[in-house]
């Protein structure tokens, strides 16, 4: 999950040109925690660039969240095919990220 979080940070601001201090005003202005504003721009961006992958990759990243939030905050037992699973969408997103934001 993290890993994603860290490209689609970069992806706002190295390719999209946002600033950090701008992020973290709009965090601010819209109460959203910097987790959910990084997900709502990356989702935006895909919709306006009328990306096919918008749906899957805001699917994937929330299945990435839900994880994480299992892992960190419940007492969850995570089977072995869960953890192949999670690299397996973080893999998958990388690459749409990447492809669809022209990152080398």
């Amino acid at each position: 999950y993290y890993s994603v979080f860290q490209l689609a940070k970069h992806v706002l601001i190295e390719v999209l040109n946002r600033n950090e201090g701008s992020l973290k005003e709009e965090e601010t202005v819209t109460k959203k925690r910097s987790h959910e504003l990084y997900n709502y721009l990356i989702m935006k961006e895909l919709r306006e660039r009328d990306s096919e992958y918008a749906m899957d990759v805001n699917e994937k990243w929330n299945i990435l969240k839900q994880y994480r939030i299992d892992a960190d905050y419940r007492n969850t037992d995570f089977e072995s095919h869960h953890f192949g699973l999670a690299v397996k969408i973080a893999e998958i997103l990388t690459e749409q990220l990447t492809k669809n934001f022209g990152i080398k």
